[in-house]
């Protein structure tokens, strides 16, 4: 080879020729190429290798905005270490370092510190990096724990904090944050919480910091730890205390408390000043320790702000149904505050529910279910009883009915009447019927009656009681004539007549008459009218057999006749003409005519 044939190739100087090495050092490629590929002169080569000889390079410095002294350092031998810059400047900026570009491959352990190259293997560009020359923040401003100075009453356990970043360098931004909270306004008590230098949102001065969760004091912003602020205090805020002072119905465990929704009501108590109690929660339960029937859980129920020391508004029952029985039933109470922190709940209530008189000795006429009253406006009576002690009964309505389960004629309905008091176990005044007109026509009512306490309670209707208007004898039934019914014949010319009977209120008969005729509606000839006689019978018996006392029969007539009969009870009271029986003035004979009889008997 010749000089002529050396060839410079990006940095390195490389020599043509015919026969290579594999061995050799820094063969490139390990393939011989056409002499063209480099540029060899002479042209023909064939099977050539280009062999690297040297390689230098050359390390370039860039102010980055600035200026770095020197502005290169080459060139260099591959593989020699190489120095960074001597110096770097720039107004208004503090040296931060370097880069280096091409990042790998041109230089081997690149000192980002000092720019400086152990090694290098490329042509490579330092970069000088810069941070704004600036002052330190000021101390942050407004302090405020939970949106206000100072607070107390705090009732978030992880409350927020925030200040006003200060900054005497225009255009800073501040980028962390540091929080102190301590029980020592010298911060020399116990540390509750110190953040340490913690990352934020960027934030231009004179701003407020985000909120930050748990507690915080002094803040300290920005990548230069600024003066820290004057310190602020926050209070948590405390649970209200027990309600006291529990009313029912506006008094301590009442008893016979008449409604069926009680009012509760409780005084608010809170260590907190200017707290509010705005919710309530009531239980009731049938047990002392809230352990049997749980009759009421409100849960919490907003209710009109009520101030520390003053009472809650009333508090209507919802829960199950009560009943006027005198159970006695156990309630408490808890408040929450207008920041809803849940108080402690109460002592234990009471209240006893008030009994529901009853009814019991229901008499008409001072009778119990009489059958037989003449009184058209009878009185009604009855015992007034309840179980609360001292209770007495003020009001009555009387029902009166045909039917027994009074879904009939309502005779008399009174409504509910003031009535002079009685105590317990006592009868009422008498109470005059004042319904429909009532007749003495044997007709049979029922009656209930149910009173009022002095609370207004109202018993439940009495059992039913009832009474039969006094009323004439039933009409005669099963009328006989010689002890049949409508003989075609008789047994004599003097018959006899009978018939069963009944009254309505039980009396025996005093009277009796019976009329005889010759026209089925007792129009035409009277044979017989006994008129009003006297007799005695047992209701639902058959009278004595009365013989007829009238015109004459013949026995062989045959004429058919017609009776009927009626009975007076022992008041007077005559019923109604019993059904038209007949009978045929017939005797009942056997004829022998022209008939000889021998050897026959007869009886």
């Amino acid at each position: 080879m010749s000089p002529a044939d050396n060839k410079i190739y990006a940095g390195c100087t490389y020599y043509c020729g015919t026969s290579c090495s594999q061995n050799w050092p820094f063969q490139w490629p390990n393939q011989c190429v056409d002499e063209s590929y480099m540029g060899c002169d002479g042209g023909g080569w064939q099977g050539c290798c280009l062999i690297a000889s040297s390689c230098e390079w050359t390390a370039s410095f860039n102010g980055n905005g600035g200026t770095c002294t020197p502005t290169s350092i080459g060139p260099v031998d591959e593989g020699d270490p190489v120095a960074g810059p001597t110096s770097c400047t720039r107004s208004g900026y503090n040296l931060n370092g370097y880069t280096i570009s091409p990042s790998s491959g041109a230089c081997t352990s690149f000192n980002t510190s000092t720019g400086a190259c152990s090694s290098i293997q490329d042509d490579y560009t330092v970069y000088a990096q810069w941070l704004l020359a600036n002052s330190a923040p000021t101390a942050p401003t407004s302090l405020l724990a939970e949106g206000a100075t100072n607070p107390t009453g705090v009732t978030d356990t992880t409350p927020e904090f925030s200040a006003i970043y200060n900054d005497p360098d225009s255009g800073d931004i501040a980028n962390y944050f540091e929080i102190e909270v301590n029980t020592n306004s010298t911060f020399s008590g116990t540390v509750m919480w110190d953040t340490g230098k913690t990352s934020m949102a960027n934030l231009t001065a004179e701003n407020r910091v985000p909120d930050k969760s748990y507690a915080g004091t002094a803040l300290s912003l920005n990548g230069t730890t600024g003066t820290v602020s004057s310190y602020a205090t926050f209070t948590m805020n405390t649970a209200p205390t027990a309600p006291t002072s529990l009313l029912t119905e506006g008094a301590t465990n009442p008893t016979e408390v008449s409604d069926l929704t009680p009012e509760f009501s409780a005084i608010f108590n809170d260590p907190n000043t200017g707290q509010t109690g705005n919710w309530y929660r009531v239980e009731v339960n049938t047990n002392s320790s809230f352990s049997g029937t749980v009759m009421w859980d409100s849960g919490l129920v907003a209710m009109t702000a009520t101030a520390i020391g003053a009472r809650s508004p009333d508090i209507s029952y919802n829960g199950t149904t009560l009943s006027f029985n005198g159970t006695t039933y156990y309630w408490r109470i808890r408040f929450a505050d207008n920041v809803g922190t849940t108080g402690t709940v109460s002592a234990t209530a009471q209240f006893t529910m008030n009994n529901s008189p009853y009814v019991t000795d229901l008499t008409t006429e001072t009778y119990s279910n009489p059958i037989k009253i003449y009184d058209t406006t009878p009185e009604f009576s009855a015992r007034f009883n309840d179980a609360d002690a001292g209770s007495t009964g003020i009001y009555y309505q009387i029902n009166v009915n045909t039917s027994s389960a009074f879904n009939g004629t309502s005779m008399w309905d009174s409504t509910k009447l003031s009535m002079t008091a009685v105590p317990s176990g006592s009868l009422i005044t008498d109470k005059s019927y004042a319904g429909t007109a009532l007749t003495l026509n044997g007709a049979q009512y029922f009656w209930r009656i149910k009173l009022w306490d002095e609370n207004n309670i109202e018993s439940p209707w009495s059992s039913t009681a009832n009474f039969r208007m006094s009323g004439p004898p039933d009409t005669p039934t099963a009328l006989l004539t010689d002890g049949q019914t409508n003989p075609l014949y008789l047994n004599s010319v003097t018959p006899t007549f009978s018939a069963i009977y009944s009254d309505i209120n039980n009396d025996n008969s005093s009277a009796y008459e019976i009329e005889v005729n010759t026209n089925n509606l007792f129009s035409g000839t009277v044979m017989w009218d006994t008129g009003k006689l006297s007799t005695t019978i047992s209701s639902g018996n058959r009278s004595s057999d009365f013989t007829y006392a009238g015109t004459a029969l013949t026995g062989a007539s045959n004429i058919t006749y017609y009776w009927r009969m009626r009975f007076w009870d022992i008041d007077d009271n005559v019923s109604s003409w019993s059904a038209t029986n007949t009978f045929r003035d017939s005797l009942m004979h056997l004829y022998l005519n022209g008939l000889k009889l021998n050897g026959i008997t007869l009886n």
